[in-house]
């Protein structure tokens, strides 16, 4: 007996509820409705007429009368008025607190604002497509917004504000015109959330710790990020925000993944504190940030900086590093040194890493290990066939005046290449003066010389630079010897009160000057001579370039000759006070001088005084008599004071008034005036 009872107290339940499903008609539309929960509530559940045959306003009522009784709707039912076509507008009222998945899907003829005001859930593609709702958006009850909620509602403007959501589902609000996003604590935004929005200004997310693949991607109008507890940052998740104007901080970032920041114009420093992983195409493109600060990276993928063309100055690759992909830093044409820390055990390594960065000084890999199979050459051996990305040939695409530095663990260099020290050697140590394809600063074409560490050279050259005046500098960086039809000069003293600067011959070709030294060359027959190289200096030992290469001119420490095998700039130049020799002629370097910069592998005059000198000259002593270098000076400061050229003609008795560049003569006495 208790079990036919409690068969029809079932029984009598499911006649309950299903008898308490009917229609109501409010606003010109007969709803179909149902009513549930405790205390009851309705839920609208569709409509009469059926999408085919619907025309006109969605104007949702916001209650319903049944039996007599009104009862507050509440929800919106599952596909409720999934694909009104035809629908021309939508009211929702403010007493909803839920709509559930596809609720108004494909409504895309439906204008109107949406007021939602106590709704706590909105499910998934409850608004997809509905692309001509307008105005801003404020949830401020929900704490998740579902899976393509407003996927393509592109008529939104303003802001979007979700003070309480924790979790935004992909495709939420892809392609949305929301200009504004005010999400405090959001926590994690799923794949494409937000894809091609109209988001502008910039980006705050202080809660956010998941940013998903193409979450923000193509969202152009972007100008920066605030990403403070971001750790992840998922595969393009910026992809192509082409209007970043700031610097991009992401201080616990560890995960940066492929295509994240592609083709985003960031400034400044790039700063990855926490990041351990960089994915493939990461900063492609990325072409106005310029310099990286990355201290615990462990793998940088395939071009995962590749085209970044305004990175300048040095970077340093840390002690943490195990991979680098092929192409990594490619087309980095800014990149002027690149540091590994001792240390460093990579156990994966690319091809091309650092193809046609022609900026590029050095690379110092002297205190990193290798995986075997590492081919040390510029040109990969696949070039012709076509380009291998699993060939190990780190450095090919490097320009040849790039130097090198490796340990001696790895092959030695592949016969005839330049550059490359193994351990404390290098086959072929080739200083070019310039190369076409190196312009340092953007307009000047000379090559720098720094060098690292000590080595030994089998052979080595000084190339690419023509001697086209009688008179010259150098400074090299190895002791090479001096040409044939060349003589060699170094400073020994300048006399009295600077009026003049002694030379002293050291030799003529065959000579062997020293590393590091600043040398005046010359031609002692005159004339013109074009000469593009040096010889070959043979197994010559290369020290490291010490940071200052100057020698005392003058007792009173005012006057200094010095040299550089790196180009000092302008405003340097102008600031040390520095000489330089262009076409001969000895002048001050000037901030509005065409040629005021100091070239690299040359020497200068330093003048450290309240102002530059405005004129001085240079006595040659050719015989080597350094005991007799004041005579000669007080011969010529002394007596009538009679200057004449070379040829006899009488030039004055002012020095100051002399044309520079040219040789004279006084008292039988020859020198040069500057």
């Amino acid at each position: 007996m208790k079990k036919i009872y409690l068969i029809l107290f079932f029984l009598t339940l499911a006649i309950g509820i299903y008898a308490q499903s009917g229609t109501y008609t409010a606003n010109g539309v007969t709803w179909k409705y149902q009513l549930e929960g405790s205390p009851l509530s309705a839920t609208i559940t569709g409509e009469i007429q059926g999408k085919v045959n619907f025309t006109g306003a969605l104007n949702i009522p916001d209650n319903i009368i049944h039996a007599g009784i009104s009862y507050p709707v509440t929800k919106i039912g599952l596909a409720a008025f999934n694909d009104y076509q035809k629908a021309t507008s939508l009211h929702i009222p403010e007493s909803i607190t839920e709509i559930d998945n596809g609720a108004f899907l494909s409504c895309w003829r439906a204008t109107g604002t949406l007021s939602l005001p106590n709704v706590t859930r909105i499910g998934t593609s409850a608004f997809r497509y509905c692309e001509k709702l307008t105005g801003s958006l404020s949830l401020p009850k929900m704490i998740r917004i579902e899976n393509g909620a407003f996927f393509g509602c592109e008529r939104f403007t303003g802001t979007l504000s979700l003070p309480n959501v924790t979790e935004i589902e992909p495709y939420a609000f892809n392609k949305t015109g929301f200009t504004k996003l005010i999400a405090p604590k959001v926590i994690s935004i799923g794949e494409m959330g937000f894809f091609d929005s109209s988001l502008t200004g910039e980006l705050s997310l202080p809660s956010a710790i998941s940013i998903g693949p193409s979450a923000f991607q193509a969202s152009q109008s972007i100008t920066a990020l605030s990403l403070p507890s971001a750790t992840t940052i998922g595969f393009q998740a910026f992809h192509h925000c082409t209007s970043f104007t700031s610097t991009l901080s992401l201080p616990n970032a560890i995960t940066i993944g492929q295509g994240a920041f592609r083709n985003c114009p960031f400034t400044g420093e790039l700063s990855l504190p926490k990041v351990t992983s960089i994915g493939g195409y990461a900063f492609e493109n990325c072409s106005s940030f310029s310099s990286i600060s990355i201290p615990k990276i462990e793998k940088i993928e395939a071009r995962a900086f590749y085209n970044c063309n305004s990175l300048v100055g040095e970077i340093t690759i840390p002690s943490t590093i195990q991979e680098i992909g092929s192409m990594a830093f490619m087309e980095c044409r800014g990149l002027e040194k690149v540091k590994f820390e001792n240390g460093a055990s990579l156990t994966a390594i690319g091809a091309n890493i650092f193809e046609n960065c022609n900026y590029l000084e050095y690379i110092d890999m002297a205190g990193c290990t290798f995986p075997s199979g590492v081919e040390v050459k510029r040109i990969p051996s696949t070039w012709e066939a076509g380009f291998s990305a699993t060939a190990l040939v780190p450095f090919g695409g490097l320009q040849p005046y790039v130097m090198v530095y490796l340990p001696s663990t790895v092959s030695a260099a592949v016969n005839g290449e330049e550059n490359f020290v193994v351990g404390n050697t290098c086959d072929n140590f080739v200083v070019y003066q310039s190369h076409h394809l190196h312009y340092y600063k953007h307009g000047i074409m000379y090559n720098n010389y720094v060098i690292q560490h000590p080595f030994q050279a089998s052979k080595a050259t000084f190339t690419g630079r023509s001697f086209v005046k009688e008179y010259s500098t150098i400074c090299l960086p190895y002791p090479a010897t001096v040409p044939n039809d060349m003589r060699a000069y170094e400073l020994k003293a300048r006399v009295e009160n600077g009026t003049y600067l002694s030379f002293v011959s050291v030799g003529d070709g065959g000579t062997q000057l020293e590393a590091n030294k600043p040398y005046l060359l010359r031609l002692p027959t005159g004339g013109v001579i074009t000469l593009y190289s040096f010889g070959i200096d043979q197994n010559v030992q290369v020290p490291v370039t010490p940071a200052v290469m100057e020698y005392p001119a003058s007792n009173d420490g005012t006057t200094f000759f010095g040299g550089t095998t790196k180009v000092i700039d302008n405003p340097t130049s102008v600031a040390m006070k520095l000489y330089n020799l262009h076409n001969g002629v000895w002048n001050p370097i000037q901030t509005s001088d065409i040629n005021g910069w100091m070239g690299s592998l040359r020497a200068y005059i330093r003048i450290d005084g309240s102002s530059p000198a405005k004129g001085f000259a240079m006595v040659l002593d050719d015989n080597n008599e350094t005991t007799n270098i004041d005579s000669i000076v007080q011969d010529i400061e002394q007596g009538d004071g009679k200057i004449y050229s070379l040829d006899g003609k009488f030039m004055g008795i002012d020095i100051n008034q002399l044309r520079g560049g040219t040789i004279y003569i006084k008292n039988g006495k020859k020198f040069y005036k500057f």
